[in-house]
């Protein structure tokens, strides 16, 4: 004779702690991270062809006096020169000039070309007295990207000794007029003889 199936009896699963960090782990519910908030461009950044491809590229803006070759004797002229180094989209450049005025008279700047380089038009203003100087391209327009000369800054030598010229200032912005970062203040020492 065949015997009835016995029936075995059911228990319910016993809850157990988790004990290992594996086991935590899976058990944790996962979630998606959030998504990166869109950033606004940053506008000392521009793009550069490299190998094909679009490549990021940060606008350094580095500053630099530059004096005339040659010695420098007493009532003639000096011509500083100064210069950007990877500038990206540059529009604009208003400045500060310091110098002891004892030693040197600013008697004119001119424009060094770095902005008309595209053939678009430029506006320079300037204050002697104060060294106020201001360079910039028309509204609306690019900037222009590189390295060259902006501005030329004509003096005559008062008296002897050395002396320093810098810029006290310098707030350079690109063609929406965002400030564009400077590297440094440049300053140059001048010896007079």
């Amino acid at each position: 004779p065949l015997s009835a199936p016995q029936s075995v009896p059911q228990t319910s699963p016993q809850s157990t702690p988790l004990t290992t960090p594996l086991a935590r782990e899976l058990a944790t519910p996962t979630t998606t991270p959030p998504l990166p908030i869109p950033q606004a461009p940053n506008p000392a950044m521009a793009t550069v062809m490299q190998g094909g491809l679009r490549m990021p590229r940060l606008a350094i803006n580095k500053l630099v006096l530059t004096p005339q070759q040659g010695p420098i004797y007493l009532s003639a002229p000096l011509q500083v020169t100064l210069n950007v180094e990877s500038a990206v989209d540059l529009a604009n450049a208003p400045i500060q000039v310091d110098y002891d005025r004892r030693m040197l008279k600013l008697v004119s700047v001119d424009s060094g070309g770095m902005m008309a380089s595209d053939e678009q038009k430029e506006s320079l203003t300037m204050d002697l007295v104060t060294g106020q100087i201001e360079l910039s391209r028309e509204p609306g327009v690019a900037g222009v990207s590189g390295s060259g000369t902006l501005l030329k800054l004509n003096f005559i030598s008062l008296a002897k000794g050395e002396t320093i010229v810098r810029l006290a200032s310098a707030k350079l912005a690109n063609s929406n007029r965002q400030a564009l970062p400077v590297t440094q203040l440049p300053e140059l020492t001048v010896k007079i003889q």
